[in-house]
């Protein structure tokens, strides 16, 4: 794998993995860059009862992101389900910063 020398914050680190066990601790969790776009930080972390409404408004603020989002849904046939979605927004950003974002796409594949 190559080094794009973005570097990952521990604390991130421990959101992504919490996000992934059971028992849940995060209905969602928006992951950015610092100042300088050299480290993935951890913009956000949403307790369960956090709703879609309050990921957009985070969204709104912030423009390159990470984003897990924990989506509970029901099907046609009436069955519950669940899936976590990753997602990632690189729009509006200057050629620099768009080679770094993803660049550093790799590293949720801890």
């Amino acid at each position: 794998m190559v080094d794009s020398a973005i570097k990952m914050s521990n604390e991130c680190m421990e959101v992504y993995r919490d996000f992934h066990k059971a028992p849940q601790k995060h209905r969602f969790c928006v992951f950015g860059f610092n100042e300088r776009f050299d480290k993935v930080v951890l913009i956000h972390a949403a307790p369960l009862d956090a709703t879609f409404d309050d990921l957009m408004a985070i969204l709104g603020v912030h423009k390159a992101c990470y984003i897990f989002y924990d989506c509970h849904y029901q099907t046609k046939e009436g069955q519950n389900r669940k899936k976590v979605s990753c997602y990632n927004s690189d729009t509006k950003l200057n050629f620099k910063k768009k080679l770094s974002y993803t660049k550093s796409h790799t590293w949720y594949k801890v």
